[in-house]
């Protein structure tokens, strides 16, 4: 989500840094917004169907946050376009099929807990030796892969789980990215004085 599971050169690493320092901001707007709607979702008492619109509007719009990344961080396109196309479409199945079944909201809110999760992981562990936080994101990324299965593994789940696990997944994913947010700020300064 915020760093790349591909490996680059310094060179890149550092064309990649500035890119991603210039959008920062949209980091931080997004774990905001994360955080809101954490909130939103253990506030208020849902129907099965208006937890699954706001949760498939949520997707859509971490997808969309996503996908700018990819414009902004240009060596990293594919990265954020993939990630953040998959996010779309899950949030648009979560809207356009509210209805059937608390299973299914279940299912695709996991399946996409495991995938953010799995690329945090693998993002946090490629990025090591430049990501001063990346323990952060290695720590959310084992959290989300464990929330993820764990939904998937509960077929029977009551509709107050299900919102208090998707409330949680959403203000733990929104701290994330404010921290990570100033960190990618101050990316190429810390860079020049690793140098140094």
């Amino acid at each position: 989500m915020l760093m790349s599971p591909f490996l680059q050169d310094d060179a890149g690493w550092r064309r990649t840094a500035d890119q991603a320092s210039r959008g920062w901001w949209i980091v931080l707007l997004s774990g905001i917004v994360s955080i809101v709607a954490g909130v939103i979702i253990l506030d208020i008492d849902w129907t099965v169907s208006d937890l699954a619109i706001f949760v498939g509007a949520y997707l859509v719009f971490r997808g969309l946050v996503q996908m700018l990344n990819g414009v902004l961080g240009r060596g990293l396109w594919a990265y954020y376009l993939a990630t953040g196309g998959l996010s779309v479409l899950a949030g648009i199945v979560v809207i356009a099929w509210p209805g059937p079944t608390l299973l299914v909201v279940a299912i695709l809110i996991g399946v996409s807990i495991v995938l953010y999760g799995t690329l945090n992981v693998a993002g946090a562990i490629g990025n090591r030796d430049r990501a001063q936080y990346w323990g952060v994101v290695l720590v959310l990324g084992i959290l989300e892969i464990l929330l993820g299965f764990w939904l998937l593994r509960r077929p029977g789940l009551t509709l107050a789980v299900v919102i208090t696990a998707i409330g949680l997944w959403a203000l733990f994913i929104g701290v994330m990215q404010i921290v990570v947010s100033f960190e990618i700020r101050r990316l190429p300064e810390t860079l020049n004085r690793k140098d140094a």
